[in-house]
């Protein structure tokens, strides 16, 4: 619940962080500049910041109703289309995700893997600096057909190696106004309530990679980070 609780802070801040800074260079810019032009120029962040965290609570309410609902096997290639639909309209980023793939179902809380998803391709566009343009995700069954793999990349400024496992911790963020609980709780949804792992690397994209391996086993099966880097 303390998990759930942060990402839902951390997705319902970060759509908000945008419509603050239009709204305080409109409450300068209105001193200056006549108000049709400025509100003309600071509308649409304000707009779609707002419709945007206003539609992620409808969904929590929705969420929310489900209650204690058990963990029930779904569709991932599903779920993930599902954010990046939502995610493209407002980042003028493309994104591009599996199509027409058949995978097995994953068994657990799909709207905690929505959220855990949302955050990871949410910081691989927050954090990739001005040279990034693409994020590319992609979903495959590997050879031995006992896990999913979920692949992040993007062409940013990517990850230095040394801070590759250091970004899954609690509290680290290099942002100045971060509050760094995005990664370490994607890290907490793929490893603790599906079994999985997920690990950061270059991408061939020459940004950042994220990898996130989910068994299909009854049950789940733990993978060392050490193994998953091979």
């Amino acid at each position: 619940t303390t998990n759930q609780a942060r990402m839902v802070a951390h997705e319902v801040r970060n759509a908000l962080l945008p419509v603050q800074a239009a709204l305080d260079s409109l409450y300068r810019e209105v001193l200056t500049l006549p108000p049709s032009e400025v509100l003309a120029r600071r509308r649409k962040t304000i707009d779609e910041g707002v419709r945007g965290a206003l539609e992620f609570t409808k969904k929590l309410l929705q969420i929310a109703e489900l209650g204690a609902k058990p963990p029930q096997p779904f569709e991932a290639v599903q779920a993930i289309g599902e954010v990046v639909d939502a995610l493209a309209p407002t980042t003028q980023i493309a994104l591009s995700g599996p199509q027409g793939t058949v995978l097995p179902l994953l068994h657990g809380r799909r709207e905690h893997f929505v959220l855990a998803v949302r955050n990871l391709i949410q910081n691989a566009i927050e954090h990739g600096g001005s040279e990034l343009r693409r994020v590319v995700v992609t979903m495959e069954l590997e050879a031995t057909q006992d896990a999913i793999r979920l692949t992040v990349d993007d062409d940013g400024r990517g990850v230095e190696p040394a801070e590759r496992e250091r970004i899954f911790d609690e509290g680290v963020t290099n942002k100045p106004n971060g509050t760094g609980i995005g990664l370490s709780s994607v890290k907490q949804v793929f490893e603790r309530d599906f079994q999985g792992v997920v690990v950061c690397s270059q991408a061939p994209l020459g940004g950042a990679r994220f990898v996130v391996r989910l068994p299909l086993a009854s049950g789940g099966l733990r993978f060392s980070q050490k193994e998953f880097k091979r």
